[in-house]
């Protein structure tokens, strides 16, 4: 019966306006899904009813074609099974086994505390199957713009409160309307890595002059300390870049073999150091209370945090009490896991930890197999980001898990292509065109 199918080619006629219905509802849902993701952080809802009525309105309406997302393709993993679909809805086994395999580890999170961070990166990663990255890449930048302008400007003006710390040195930090004063920096940082990301070699001196702007304005207003370093990094590195690379003949950058080694191991040698070092905390040494007051006592909290709740394999349950919303004193005591390692650790379970750690190491291997150095290093910045901040988790980084399915030649998911076999002695090598 398939063959006949087949051999008519009966889905032929269907294909193309399907698969325009498709990306269609996928960048509609992206768009809707991050809208609600960014109103989560700002302080919209505790001021204007009427902009909450429409936060409810895009989130019933994103919840409604992520189903339709997810079974399209579903019904096309079965169907290519038969090979009855056409190159853009082919699954292979590996990917449909890796994407599935995810989005059923993640669902226990969400299924019995309401976890649903990495569940929404997952599946928008696994209905981003054969779709054209950059185009992903630009809407989200784009959008992430607009939403950050719009949030800035409500901010500054009145319209939503903005959030005003004030620091034991008579200092203040100011959120613009977001509900802490970290997301402001932290989505300039991205938005810069979006764009550095997408010119690669190309960026200028006048990018890399409004990269300094978005510094200074991180540290001055916002004293996000983690989002400057990060910013200082990359401002420094891309002036390495741009040198080396001002002559025609070394027009492509060439990443040092040591710095290689170091970008390829920087998620699981910080995943490491902020376990080890969190577990093992002892306040009684002056060495480590100088590392805690650095990390701002992130130290102290992760050692609670493992005192508390032991590590699971499908997560567990912790309540967090933090100071997002509002300048009071809480009025239970303080703990927030401030740590994407250990929040992922602890809050989701070692296996959502090892099948993130797996992805972000592969993307890791994979930029570096294809001489994708600018891009390579751009992932370190995130994993030192991730020693200090858990907002890798969140919306704007699922990105970094959509380099799973290998945007950049639409081969999909393909361990092989990360880790390729070492040619035997005389062995000739392939073509290349």
């Amino acid at each position: 019966m398939f063959e006949s199918l087949k051999e008519k080619n009966v889905f032929a006629k269907y294909e193309k306006p399907l698969w325009k219905i498709y990306q269609i509802a996928y960048f509609v849902a992206l768009v809707l899904s991050v809208t609600v993701r960014y109103y989560d952080s700002t302080m919209f809802g505790n001021t204007i009813p009427a902009i909450h009525s429409l936060y409810e309105i895009i989130y019933f309406v994103s919840n409604l074609i992520i189903p339709f997302l997810v079974i399209f393709n579903l019904v096309c993993a079965v169907l290519s099974a038969f090979h009855l679909t056409a190159p853009q809805f082919t699954w292979t086994l590996s990917e449909f086994l890796v994407g599935a395999s995810c989005c059923l580890l993640l669902y226990l999170p969400y299924r019995f505390w309401g976890y649903d961070q990495l569940l929404w990166i997952a599946v928008f990663v696994f209905c981003a199957h054969k779709i054209d990255f950059r185009k992903i890449l630009k809407i989200f930048l784009v959008l992430s713009v607009i939403l950050f302008v719009a949030v800035f400007i409500c901010g500054c003006t009145g319209i939503i409160p903005d959030l005003v710390y004030f620091r034991g040195d008579g200092t203040s930090r100011h959120s613009f309307g977001f509900n802490y004063v970290t997301w402001p920096p932290t989505h300039l940082l991205f938005i810069s890595i979006f764009w550095i990301w997408l010119r690669k070699e190309n960026v200028t001196y006048c990018e890399i002059g409004v990269f300094a702007v978005f510094a200074v304005f991180s540290y001055l207003a916002c004293h996000a300390r983690t989002v400057f370093l990060c910013f200082a990094l990359l401002i420094v590195w891309l002036f390495i870049v741009k040198i080396r690379t001002r002559k025609p003949e070394n027009a492509k950058y060439i990443m040092s073999k040591p710095l290689q080694t170091c970008c390829l191991l920087s998620y699981p040698i910080s995943a490491l150091i902020m376990t080890l070092l969190s577990l093992f905390f002892n306040p009684n040494s002056s060495a480590f209370r100088f590392l805690d007051r650095l990390t701002s006592n992130r130290l102290t909290l992760g050692n609670i945090g493992f005192a508390r709740y032991p590590i699971t394999l499908f997560g567990q349950e912790i309540p967090m009490v933090s100071l997002c919303g509002t300048t009071k004193p809480p009025l239970e005591e303080y703990f927030f896991l401030d740590c994407t390692y250990l929040y992922v650790l602890l809050r989701y379970g070692a296996l959502a930890f090892c099948a993130l750690m797996f992805i972000w190491v592969y993307s890791c291997f994979r930029e570096q197999q294809k001489k994708n150095y600018i891009r390579l290093g751009l992932l370190a910045v995130i994993a030192l980001k991730c020693i200090m901040e858990y907002h890798p988790v969140d919306q704007e980084v699922f990105l970094l898990y959509l380099l799973a399915l290998d945007p950049d030649d639409g081969e999909g998911f393909n361990l092989r292509a990360a880790f390729p076999k070492r040619k035997k002695a005389g062995e000739n090598p392939p073509e290349t065109t």
